[in-house]
This record gives structure tokens, C-alpha cells and sequence, in this order.
């Protein structure tokens, strides 16, 4: 059966939707990426077409639709993803999907079409969809996930139903990952807190050690950026951005580095700190930089990001922004 952790309140939502039958046919789950967006897109995949549903409408998890959903073998469950290399939904993938959408379920009460992170949506691809998302045939249930509706193309936000999940809480990660065994205790605290609400983060952090040790990699180039040449900096990380999803992994542990800074320098918080093995580190920095170089470098880190959707060397972007930190830390 799909797990759900720490999303209870959204599961509750879906469940009183198709109990009043109210559930709309174009729906868009928005949150951090890992926090459970897809695995409840696959959950509400299997309560509505359950079986055996119980009273309070739960997916049994045991009915063959519930076990083809679950592990994606039924015919009337497609997942559209990004490209793996450019890292966007393309118009020939929409396109496939939009022709699929016009045949009824072969073996399921409804079928549903999950398309992942919308946001990496091309113009081209995101026009082609806009009927179908407005109009969908009663059989057919879309849903998309987004890190960030703002992101989304405002065409294809305005034809779904928003439903928002939540930040998962650093005590359930931390329970999480012990009632699994995936980390002991003293791993398990830096992990709960370093993944930031994400337990598909917190997973991958666990499962792969490299990615910690990366991570630090990233973290003392931060906070040491000044001792360091571009050079230098470009030598570092040339084996940790390959690909553009690496470039991703870096852009998030500048962005964590930064909300440390501003959660310092503008709320005067001390206490609530994600990168927690670094604190000590990071509250030095907040005595040197300004708070106009934090925006500068906020403003930064979205530009380089618009340009992911283009073909453009990772390695490059990453250079790029490191060499952008540089130069705004010596100006302010």
C-alpha cells in the first residue's frame, strides 16, 4: 500500500471530497519536493477506485485495483515526468497524454493521469493541455504536482484546484527514519533537521552517504567563500554538478544556507536552524554580510534558476552562481 507520512489533514480533505462527491477533476498538490505530493496523488489513485473502501474512506491496499495502482501496473494509471536530461515537460509528452485522454478505463472505475512537476511545464506544452484540464471526460482524473504554484503557468493554475501540503515537521522525519531503521539517533537528528520538511529528502539523504558528504563539500565552500578563487570553487564542485538535477541539489543547499542567514540577520532567530552541524559557522557570517547582499544573492538563485529551462551547461549555471555569491559578498 502507498505511504503517506505527516499529511494527514490533506488525506482527510481528499477522503471528504469523494464522500460528498465534490472532488474536482483537475487538481494541482503543491508543496516542497518529497513531501508526499505523489504518493498522495497514487493514494487517492487507489481510494477511487477501491473496492473495498472502508467507512471512513481509506483505500484498502489489499483489492487487485489497489496493488496495480500502488506498484503502477494498471493500463489507466499514466505518470508523465520531466525529461531526464533538460529536466522539462515537453509539448510531444502533453500531446501523447492529451490523445491517451480521450479512451475510457480498461480495467479501473476512473482513470488518472499524474503529471509531475508542473512547473517544468514549456509554454508550448502547458497551451496544448488547457482544454483537456478545463473539460476532462467524468472517467478521467488529472493531477499535477508543483513545488510551487507561483511557478506554475498562471493558464494551467487557473483551470486545477489547488491543494497545498504542509512542511513535514523535523520530529516526525526523526521518528520516521528510526522506526525504519534508515539512520541512528545522532544521524537521524541532522538528517530530520538538513532535509527541511521533506521526508523523500530526508530518504535520500539516508540511503546515500555521498550526498551528506557533498553536502559538506557545498557547506564549507559557503561559509568559507571569501578564502576561496573561482578557480578553486569550480574544482570543488565539478564532481558534484554532472547533471542538472546536481545543479538543483546545490541551488537547494545555497537557498538552506541563505534562509540560515536571513533567519539570523532579519528575525533575530537563533534557535531554528536547518543546516545544525553548521551553526556555528553560519552565525560568524551573519556579523560580516549585509542584509542587501542576502536579497542580492535571493535574487540571484531565482534568475539562475529561470535559466534551467533552457539547454545550458549545469556545470556552467553552478560556476556562474558561485562566481555571482562572490562578487556580491565583496561589494556589500
Amino acid at each position: 500500500m502507498v505511504e503517506v507520512v505527516g499529511q494527514n489533514e490533506v488525506l482527510n480533505l481528499l477522503s471528504t471530497l469523494v464522500i460528498k462527491d465534490k472532488l474536482p477533476n483537475s487538481l494541482i498538490f503543491t508543496g516542497l519536493k518529497g513531501v508526499g505530493k505523489f504518493s498522495s496523488a497514487l493514494w487517492l489513485a487507489c481510494l477511487i477506485n477501491c473496492t473495498n473502501s472502508d467507512l471512513n474512506l481509506r483505500p484498502c491496499g489489499k483489492c487487485s485495483h489497489c496493488k496495480k495502482i500502488s506498484n503502477l501496473n494498471s493500463v489507466d494509471i499514466h505518470v508523465i515526468e520531466p525529461d531526464e536530461i533538460t529536466l522539462n515537460l515537453k509539448i510531444d509528452q502533453i500531446r501523447e497524454l492529451v490523445s491517451e485522454s480521450s479512451f475510457a478505463p480498461s480495467e479501473l472505475k476512473k482513470r488518472v493521469f499524474i503529471i509531475k512537476n508542473a512547473e517544468r511545464m514549456t509554454d508550448e506544452a502547458g497551451n496544448s493541455i488547457l482544454k483537456i484540464l478545463e473539460e476532462p471526460p467524468n472517467y478521467l482524473l488529472f493531477i499535477l504536482t508543483a513545488s510551487d504554484s507561483s511557478s506554475v503557468l498562471p493558464t494551467i493554475l487557473s483551470r486545477c484546484s489547488e491543494i497545498k501540503f504542509r512542511d513535514i515537521p523535523k520530529n516526525i522525519i526523526f521518528d520516521w527514519l528510526l522506526k525504519n531503521k534508515m539512520a541512528n539517533e545522532e544521524d537521524s537528528k541532522l538528517i530530520s533537521s538538513i532535509a527541511f520538511g521533506s521526508i523523500g529528502v530526508a530518504t535520500e539523504y539516508a540511503k546515500d552517504p555521498k550526498k551528506l558528504e557533498k553536502r559538506i563539500i557545498l557547506l564549507d565552500i559557503l561559509t568559507n567563500i571569501e578564502k576561496y578563487s573561482s578557480f578553486e570553487i569550480s574544482a570543488k564542485t565539478s564532481d558534484i554538478c554532472s547533471s542538472l538535477s546536481d545543479f538543483f541539489v546545490i541551488n537547494k543547499a545555497i537557498s538552506l544556507w541563505l534562509r540560515d542567514l536571513m533567519a539570523i540577520s532579519v528575525c533575530k532567530n537563533f534557535q531554528d536552524f536547518v543546516n545544525i552541524d553548521f551553526a556555528e559557522q553560519i552565525i560568524k557570517q551573519s556579523n560580516i554580510i549585509s542584509i542587501s547582499s542576502l536579497f542580492a544573492i535571493s535574487e540571484l538563485l531565482k534568475d539562475t534558476v529561470k535559466k534551467t529551462f533552457f539547454n545550458v551547461n549545469p556545470s556552467f549555471l553552478s560556476d556562474n552562481l558561485f562566481r555571482g555569491i562572490s562578487l556580491i559578498l565583496s561589494k556589500y
